[in-house]
């Protein structure tokens, strides 16, 4: 029976695959856009210390892919004036 514990570790490479297969479903193609060209970007942030990476698991079984880092690092017009972190994540 499920215990429904949650859990958030790092993602690593060996998590590759599982992210392509996540990428190329009709779900998230349509909120992401290419997979090709987001699964290049997720591994390039896995590079970046400044960027943290991690899965979401649920009874250690992994169903979303979060990211966060501070907003300044990469200036954007539309975070200019905020001084707090940004989430971005996909479920599956």
């Amino acid at each position: 029976m499920p215990s429904g514990r949650y859990n958030f570790r790092p993602l690593e490479k060996a998590d590759f695959p599982m992210i392509q297969q996540w990428l190329r479903t009709p779900e998230a193609r349509r909120w992401w856009g290419d997979p090709d060209e987001q699964f290049n970007l997720i591994a390039e942030d896995l590079k970046d210390s400044r960027m943290v990476t991690l899965l979401v698991e649920l009874d250690d079984r992994p169903f979303a892919y979060l990211q966060h880092y501070e907003v300044h690092i990469w200036p954007q017009e539309h975070l200019a004036v905020s001084s707090h972190q940004v989430v971005h994540s996909f479920p599956f």
